[in-house]
């Protein structure tokens, strides 16, 4: 898997290490331990700003937003030994096929709680996991027959349709704007940054920031964020989140405050 700092990370045998590059396999680091893991099998880059890595004895998902300096286990797939294939989807779902039962596992909340999805008849494991262009998920499994199911629905649509994420440095303050071509069942926006390197993303907007925009018509938005201290890069998040609570975050974006004045915005 390659990460959006470029490193390429690669799951092994039989430690259940994880190895990162970033000159392209010229040289290999191991970050740290997965505890109990003896084969790192799937990894992602996810939008929430983590990496994932399911693994075997355990069928435990460990997640990282540090580049591997520390990985943190999430909450138990019941009755898996391995988890096998990770994928998220355009609506900010995270999937975990497993084996033992050939079980679908998913979580909104980063791993907090994964759920069991129906039951794949007669699979023993789910070797992968897709996304179709038209929202209905597949899923290649092992078993006597070595079927392909495909969901019963596609899943539900996308909570905003995203045109521009912006950073406008105005010393001492960073002008964050946004502009959506539609909100479908969306209850409102909340913001978050990181000084970049340090990885932890603190949330800056006090109160949920609420939607403006529908399915059929577009909204913008603006938001400041008071007294950035200059001397740093900073990371923002956007998050939408939905009348069901669900969360899908974008960006992130940058915006260098340096201490000579010098301020410089990204834009998404």
């Amino acid at each position: 898997d390659v990460d959006s700092d470029g490193y390429i990370y690669a799951g092994t045998y039989p430690n259940g290490d994880v190895f990162r590059t970033y000159d392209g396999g010229g040289t290999w680091t191991n970050t740290s331990e997965l505890p109990g893991a003896s084969w790192a099998l799937a990894l992602i880059d996810a939008s929430d700003g983590y990496i994932y890595v399911g693994t075997a004895s355990y069928g435990d998902v460990f997640r990282t937003n540090d580049e591997g300096a520390t990985w943190t286990i999430t909450s138990n797939l019941g009755g898996a030994d391995r988890a096998l294939s990770l994928l998220e989807a355009s609506n900010g779902t995270i999937y975990a096929g497993t084996g033992l039962s050939g079980d679908i596992f998913q979580t909104n909340d980063g791993g907090a709680t994964w759920t069991n999805t129906s039951q794949l008849g007669g699979a023993t494991r789910v070797d992968a996991l897709l996304e179709r262009s038209d929202g209905y998920l597949l899923a290649g499994t092992g078993s006597s027959y070595g079927d392909v199911f495909m969901s019963s629905e596609p899943l539900a649509p996308t909570l905003i349709e995203l045109i521009s994420f912006a950073a406008f440095p105005q010393s001492p303050d960073v002008r964050l704007t946004w502009e959506t071509a539609s909100e479908i069942d969306n209850d409102g926006f909340h913001l978050w940054r990181a000084v970049e390197g340090e990885g932890e993303y603190t949330r800056i907007s006090s109160s949920l920031i609420p939607s403006e925009g529908g399915p059929i018509w577009s909204a913008s938005y603006e938001y400041v964020d008071e007294d950035v201290p200059a001397g740093h890069t900073y990371q923002y998040k956007l998050e939408a989140i939905d009348i069901y609570g669900v969360s899908t975050f974008h960006g992130p974006i940058e915006v260098m405050m340096e201490e000579q004045g010098c301020y410089i915005g990204v834009v998404m």
